[in-house]
């Protein structure tokens, strides 16, 4: 049975296995007597002088070999942060990942879809509102037309906006 393996990067104590962190050629020969005399250990754990914060990315990607997202609805893809974990991809010598960043294969991952369509005023509620996975915003409009009757009816648009699906890629 493989035991659990600790690792300090930046300061901050990891816990995996040691065979998920020989994916990373780096890790790999750092971990190996090759680099035996040169590893530097802090209370018995090999220690990397990198960010912990962004060692995350790196590590969920060791475990998983699927690329981070980074993208929220409101603010889009976090391209800084992009900017920053390809550093560390090619510190790690993470190729797959690396390309993959470099490449902007992120933006493949999210497939927004909307729609918008006319209704009486007296369907629209104020604001927003949930319905299932659509979300509706409603837009009181000046739109009105006259029936036959003489009656005007004021019209509202009600844009549907269908949670983002993510589409993560096959394999790097």
């Amino acid at each position: 049975m493989t035991e659990p393996f600790m690792i300090n990067v930046g300061g901050r104590t990891f816990t995996t296995l040691k065979s998920t962190l020989e994916q990373s050629p780096f890790l790999n020969a750092m971990l190996s007597n090759q680099w035996a005399d040169r590893t530097c250990y802090v209370n018995g754990m090999p220690f990397v002088d990198r960010s912990p914060l962004l060692f995350e990315h790196i590590l969920d990607f060791l475990r998983s070999s699927a690329p981070p997202i980074f993208w929220t609805r409101t603010n889009g893809f976090d391209l800084p942060l992009y900017a920053s974990l390809i550093h560390e991809a090619e510190y790690f010598q993470l190729e797959a990942l690396t390309t993959w960043i470099r490449s902007e294969q992120y933006i493949k991952t999210i497939l927004i879809t909307s729609s918008m369509e006319v209704i009486p005023l007296n369907e629209c509620g104020d604001g927003k509102s949930h319905l299932g996975n659509i979300e509706q915003e409603f837009e009181p409009g000046d739109v009105s037309t006259a029936s036959r009757s003489g009656k005007s009816t004021t019209y509202c648009k009600r844009l549907l906006l269908r949670k983002s699906r993510l589409q993560l890629p096959e394999s790097l």
